[in-house]
């Protein structure tokens, strides 16, 4: 979770006039907040796509956005979903000793071998793993789930600083822009 915070500057223009206008002041907030959620949204995505390897296409479907209002003024960035199939991932198979050998690489620059696992094909690829000798049963294999990818700590740490200068930022601009009309 991330938490914004006026800076000095800008909180002593707030408490310039708040008396005068409250109604105006939370309206400007939330049309900041609002900017800042864009921003820190299409941020996340952007930081993430730098160190994993799923597909792009992904990333819109399972990230949504709360918008903050002059009555609420809360924002947030909301990612779910589960594990997701490591056919989303960078899949390549390689053959050696007659056989072919799968990797995957779900972060960038980290291939890891996947043993004795193969692309099977049901409805789409899928990438499988015999449980035992037998034929069957199979497990299908996954990678991280949404949520994990996004809410990695490095990206986080990163997305903090980002999201209150960002938030001040556009505090600043949305305030001077209100009240000098």
């Amino acid at each position: 979770m991330i938490h914004l915070e006026l800076n000095e500057s800008n909180f002593a223009l707030v408490d310039l006039k708040i008396k005068e206008a409250p109604q105006k002041v939370m309206f400007v907030t939330s049309r900041a907040l609002n900017r800042t959620i864009a921003m820190t949204k299409t941020r996340q995505t952007k930081d993430a796509k730098s160190k994993y390897t799923l597909l792009n296409s992904l990333y819109a479907g399972g990230i949504s956005v709360l918008k903050a209002n002059p009555g609420n003024l809360m924002a947030s960035v909301n990612a779910k979903g589960a594990p997701i199939s490591l056919e989303y991932f960078k899949v390549s198979s390689k053959k050696r000793n007659n056989r072919k050998r799968l990797t995957v690489e779900v972060k960038k620059g980290e291939s890891k071998s996947l043993g004795d696992a193969f692309i099977g094909y049901s409805n789409k690829a899928t990438v499988f793993q015999r449980l035992g000798a037998e034929r069957v049963p199979l497990k299908q294999l996954f990678g991280p789930s949404l949520p994990q990818i996004l809410g990695e700590t490095s990206i986080l740490e990163q997305l903090t600083i980002f999201s209150n200068d960002k938030f001040n930022e556009r505090f600043e601009h949305e305030f001077m822009f209100e009240f000098n009309k």
